[in-house]
């Protein structure tokens, strides 16, 4: 009697070869570079006081869109967002004046980290042949 088991779920008969792994050899001197790129700075703007304003807006809806009966959800958005602006003035004011930097959520900006990684260069490896 013939097989009823489809033909891709019997097993493969074939050998897979083993991977042997040698020694790391370094193509590239392992350094960082003297500057960086700027990119993750715009991604920050983007996620400020989402939380709040995703509860006002719920709020709202649910109500009716009566800002009476949300005022503590409208408040707490309009906190939030008043601190990000004077953060974000602080942030601006120093990178005019060339004062330190404001450092936000324990990270430099990546102008910041540029300047210090000019001021203190990384050490260029020579490559081994």
């Amino acid at each position: 009697m013939p097989s009823l088991t489809p033909f891709n779920l019997l097993p493969m008969r074939t050998k897979i070869p083993l991977i042997r792994y040698g020694k790391y050899k370094e193509m590239l001197p392992l350094s960082l570079k003297n500057k960086v790129s700027g990119r993750q700075d715009s991604d920050n703007q983007a996620k400020v006081c989402i939380q709040e304003l995703t509860l006002m807006l719920s709020c709202l809806k649910r109500n009716d869109f009566s800002q009476a009966a949300c005022a503590t959800d409208v408040d707490a958005f309009n906190t939030c967002y008043n601190s990000h602006m004077k953060t974000a003035a602080k942030k601006t004011e120093g990178q005019v004046r060339g004062t330190a930097a404001v450092v936000v959520g324990g990270r430099l900006s990546s102008a910041n980290l540029n300047k210090l990684l000019v001021r203190h260069p990384q050490p260029m490896k020579q490559k081994k042949s």
